[in-house]
């Protein structure tokens, strides 16, 4: 939708939190919609969620590096699309965990 209403949104938000099966949502989407709707916790709380249920118990990095374009992983971009939404609460110090933390940079 073009108008994001905060009780719709939320409402949608918190479906989805209560059904596990609906967590693979597009991480973008998700943190766009609550941005704009005011829904920053609940947002914070779904992909948080989804990282929790969705992310591979144990990764092997891969044996050789393939050339071209590289994507990201769902979950790296579950915590870039998180830390918007911690970025915009103002919750610097999360900030900083995620960057050094969970996704690798300084």
């Amino acid at each position: 939708t073009v108008l994001y209403f905060p009780p719709f949104i939320a409402c949608i938000l918190e479906m989805t939190y209560l059904h596990k099966e609906l967590l693979d949502l597009n991480n973008y989407s998700v943190s766009t919609s609550c941005l704009a709707s005011l829904q920053q916790p609940m947002g914070i709380l779904l992909l948080e969620q989804a990282l929790v249920h969705l992310s591979p118990v144990e990764q092997q990095p891969p044996s050789k590096r393939m050339r071209g374009k590289t994507e990201l992983s769902p979950d790296v971009t579950r915590w870039i699309e998180l830390a918007r939404l911690y970025r915009s609460v103002g919750d610097y110090d999360v900030l900083r965990g995620i960057f050094s933390g969970k996704i690798g940079t300084k």
